[in-house]
């Protein structure tokens, strides 16, 4: 899914979601930047390196916090 506020990926095992240590290109984020040109995305949940799954960005820090915020209704 990716609309005007979100990006919903199904993010596969054993890729890291940003980059950190030996992980610096193939991550989520960096894979989304240099294929899709999409920049400045907001996770705004957690997924571990060995965890496949949905993973819900934000396009914005607004979208981040309000989604963040319904979260905890």
């Amino acid at each position: 899914i990716n609309d005007d506020d979100y990006l919903v990926i199904d993010k596969p095992c054993s890729m890291p979601v940003h980059p950190c240590g030996k992980y610096r290109f193939n991550t989520v984020l960096a894979i989304l930047h240099y294929e899709y040109q999409l920049s400045n995305l907001r996770t705004v949940h957690r997924l571990d390196r060995m965890t496949s799954g949905i993973l819900i960005m934000a396009k914005t820090a607004a979208k981040a916090r309000a989604i963040d915020f319904n979260a905890d209704r």
